[in-house]
């Protein structure tokens, strides 16, 4: 009857839980509960180590914080300024902009850097020049046939992409026959076809 999953078992509720027995300590499985006790004791500390991480990156980011604040403050009151293309130091100025930066520096001798002239392709046919050749490239054309007769053979699905193909040029077929649920009722075949990439559309 357990086998037979068409014998449909009665199902019994408790209409009064106050009558169910209480359950004992003789009725648990101590090892799974110390298993749980252990693990929830892993993940305190698991839960403080990651506190404990929490607080020293908030202490480095306030460091670095008040480290960068004071070098703020020193590159405000030690800015540099131009006056008549000379670096000099005046509080009393505004502060240098990117213009004034890029001014310095072409002051001193540093050049914009030059572009490399580009020469333009060529586009057509030689008609002397014989032996060099455009590399053939190729492309593979994956198909997935399923729910075939299962005594279809490989050369068979050759014949239909000859077939099919007409005028279209094929470099290579390739059948592989793949493993089915179930091999006696169909049979499913890969075909990799191969042909040349102007072809591929």
């Amino acid at each position: 009857m357990i086998l037979n999953a068409n014998v449909q078992l009665p199902t019994f509720y408790a209409i009064d839980i106050s009558r169910l027995p209480p359950v004992d300590i003789e009725h648990l499985d101590l090892s799974a509960l110390l298993q749980e006790l252990s693990l929830l004791r892993a993940e305190v500390r698991a839960v403080g180590a990651i506190r404990a991480e929490l607080d020293d990156l908030k202490s480095a980011v306030t460091v670095l914080q008040l480290s960068s604040t004071s070098a703020e403050v020193q590159v405000q009151t030690e800015t540099a300024y131009i006056v008549d293309g000379a670096m000099q130091s005046n509080p009393t100025v505004g502060p240098l902009t990117f213009a004034g930066h890029a001014r310095n520096i072409r002051a001193h001798g540093m050049t914009e850097p030059k572009e490399k002239p580009r020469h333009p392709p060529v586009v057509g046919a030689s008609t002397s020049n014989s032996r060099v050749k455009s590399v053939v490239t190729s492309r593979t054309v994956d198909v997935f046939v399923s729910h075939l007769y299962p005594e279809t053979k490989a050369s068979e699905l050759q014949e239909c992409v000859e077939y099919g193909t007409d005028d279209l040029k094929v470099s290579n077929v390739t059948c592989n026959k793949l493993k089915t649920r179930y091999a006696d009722l169909y049979a499913s075949y890969h075909v990799a076809v191969t042909v040349d990439a102007v072809d591929f559309a």
